[in-house]
C-alpha cells in the first residue's frame, strides 16, 4: 500500500527486490482512510521478513493506545538478551522464548490470532518456520478483549533499525 517515510527511513535493496530500509531509524506510515489493518475482533494472520541487529523495536503497529485496542508487534529485549519476537496489545503483551533474530541475518516472522469467543482467543508465533514457545504472557487468552481500534498504520520505530520486506497482514477468517 502506499505509504509516507518519515526520518531517515527510505527504500533499499531487500530480500526480495525493494524493501523499507531503517537502517537508519525512521518509519513508514500507511493512512487509515486505505484501511491498513483488520479491526475489532476479527482473525488476523501477519507475516515480514527482517534483517536486523536490533535488540528492540517496533515492526508494526495500529489502533488507539486503550486496553485491547491497539496492535504492535515487534523485537524485545529481556534480561539482557534481545532480539525476541512480541505482540503487545495495549494492556498486555505475550513475548516468544526461544528464537532471537537481531543476527543481521534474513528471518521470516509470523503470527497467528483467532477469537475463540467474545472474549478469548488463540496467539500462535513462527520464526524460519518453527512454532515459538511463549513465555513473559500478560494475555489472559481465556479473558481478554480485542477490540483493535482504525488508524494509520505504522511500520518501524522504537528503535528497530534494518530492514522490513514482504510485510503482509491478511484476514484469517
Amino acid at each position: 500500500k502506499p505509504g509516507k517515510f518519515s526520518g531517515t527511513a527510505r527504500f533499499g535493496d531487500g530480500r526480495f527486490g525493494q524493501a523499507l530500509d531503517f537502517r537508519a531509524g525512521g518509519t513508514f506510515t500507511v493512512n487509515q482512510d486505505l484501511a491498513p489493518g483488520i479491526y475489532e475482533n476479527y482473525p488476523r494472520t501477519l507475516s515480514v521478513w527482517i534483517k536486523t541487529r536490533s535488540s528492540a523495536g517496533t515492526l508494526a503497529k495500529w489502533g488507539i493506545e486503550e486496553d485491547g485496542k491497539q496492535w504492535k508487534w515487534g523485537i524485545i529485549d529481556y534480561n539482557n538478551m534481545g532480539g525476541f519476537m512480541n505482540l503487545n496489545i495495549y494492556g498486555a503483551e505475550q513475548t516468544g522464548k526461544h528464537f532471537q533474530v537481531h543476527d543481521g541475518k534474513w528471518h521470516h516472522l509470523a503470527l497467528c490470532m483467532a477469537p475463540s469467543g467474545e472474549n478469548s482467543f488463540s496467539l500462535d508465533m513462527y520464526l524460519d518456520g518453527r512454532e515459538e514457545s511463549k513465555f513473559l504472557s500478560s494475555i489472559n487468552s481465556n479473558n481478554f478483549e480485542i477490540n483493535t481500534q482504525p488508524s494509520d498504520l505504522i511500520i518501524g520505530g522504537d528503535g528497530f533499525t534494518g530492514w522490513v520486506d514482504d510485510f503482509r497482514i491478511y484476514s484469517s477468517e
